[in-house]
């Protein structure tokens, strides 16, 4: 059974950026987000939630579709 990646988070000034495999995107999604990173004592990430409230770059309704297939 092969062992899943790990997430990385990453921020840069105001950008956000959250891998979960190597190698290039096959979709991206650009937008304005609240966006909510729980931690535990030691700093490791252990959660995130984003909710998009603009899109980018992309037609809405294509943006939805690719954010609705979105699962880890």
């Amino acid at each position: 059974m092969p062992v899943p990646a790990a997430v990385q988070v990453k921020a840069f000034d105001d950008m956000l950026i959250i891998r979960k495999a190597e190698g290039p995107y096959e979709e991206i999604v650009t937008g304005i987000a609240e966006v909510v990173i729980g931690m535990d004592p030691s700093g490791r990430i252990q959660n995130v939630e984003i909710e998009f409230l603009d899109y980018y770059f992309l037609e809405r309704e294509v943006a939805r579709r690719i954010l609705s297939r979105a699962t880890w």
